[in-house]
């Protein structure tokens, strides 16, 4: 082969010039080099991020009416592919009618990473709320809800006149909760999914007057919060039983609750089970959904009534 004599003469030459010079010496591969390293140059560096949290974190607003707490996530899970024969996924991360296209229960898995579903679970001793505790342990654990809380504490106004005197009554209500819409479902890169539609089913509405139990906020520790003399301006504000809300990103506010006058004192409680949370693909997407990860937006608002 012609290669053989060639490659002959090589080494004899690296032989003789090994006699005149000292032997230079080559590392495997040079730090600070892309080009010897044929890619990214080294030292090459990654993080690995350990964690650790107790409790739920509320929204951080303060006052008399406070919208506390909302979901952080609604998790639909990873899939193999979208198939438009079954286009509704749950907030427990599976694909309605199909067992054999959940990969993950989280939607941010990735590579070995089975990742735990993300969707808000409700766990609190706070009396009247003990039905939206989980049963079970383990893979056997059901009765999963993700909600919304907002804390009424006008009658406590009345005492307050800096409050009055900027126009609270001191009486409970008279508010609305809403939710809209942000942005599409999309893909870091903009990738988009038209015609997204997410739904809420059985809707559990309930109160409590053990508002510290429930939100662990000094802001309703001990007489932050006391009870109303009124057995009326504790009564439950009803949510809508069902509604949806279309991810078009129309930021258009939808009337989920209202409040009707001296009503809702203390901690007014909207929640779902995780399998009546659904994230609907429109059939028509089916050659249009990419591999990706998807994410969309919802803004939750609390208006005070005129």
């Amino acid at each position: 082969m012609k290669f053989t004599k060639l490659t002959s003469s090589v080494l004899a030459g690296a032989t003789f010039l090994s006699i005149l010079a000292p032997t230079a010496t080559f590392a495997k591969v040079a730090n600070n080099s892309s080009v010897a390293n044929g890619g990214t140059a080294l030292p090459q560096s990654a993080d690995t991020t350990a964690g650790i949290s107790f409790g739920t974190k509320g929204t951080g607003y303060t006052g008399y009416l406070r919208l506390q707490y909302v979901p952080n996530t609604l998790d639909f899970g990873d899939h193999m592919l979208f198939d438009a024969a079954h286009p509704d996924f749950t907030a427990n991360g599976l694909n309605v009618g199909t067992d054999t296209n959940n990969a993950k229960l989280g939607y941010e898995g990735n590579g070995s990473t089975d990742q735990t579903n993300k969707t808000d679970i409700f766990n609190n001793k706070a009396k009247g709320l003990e039905s939206l505790n989980t049963t079970g342990s383990g893979e056997d654990i059901a009765n999963k809800h993700a909600w919304v809380t907002v804390v009424d504490k006008q009658h406590m106004a009345s005492k307050d006149t800096a409050a009055t005197t900027a126009g609270n009554d001191g009486v409970n209500g008279d508010w609305t909760l809403s939710v809209a819409s942000k942005d599409q479902l999309k893909t870091s890169g903009n990738k988009s999914i038209q015609g997204a539609v997410l739904s809420f089913a059985g809707t559990e509405s309930l109160n409590t007057q053990d508002v510290y139990t429930l939100t662990d906020e000094d802001v309703d520790a001990g007489a932050k919060y006391v009870e109303p003399t009124t057995a009326g301006s504790k009564a439950v504000v009803k949510g809508l039983d069902n509604f949806s809300v279309n991810l078009d990103g129309a930021k258009t506010q939808q009337v989920i609750a209202t409040a009707a006058t001296d009503t809702g004192a203390g901690a007014d409680v909207f929640a779902w089970k995780h399998e009546n949370i659904k994230l609907t693909i429109p059939s028509e997407s089916n050659a249009t959904v990419e591999n990706g990860t998807y994410e969309a937006h919802l803004t939750w608002t609390l208006s005070a009534v005129a």
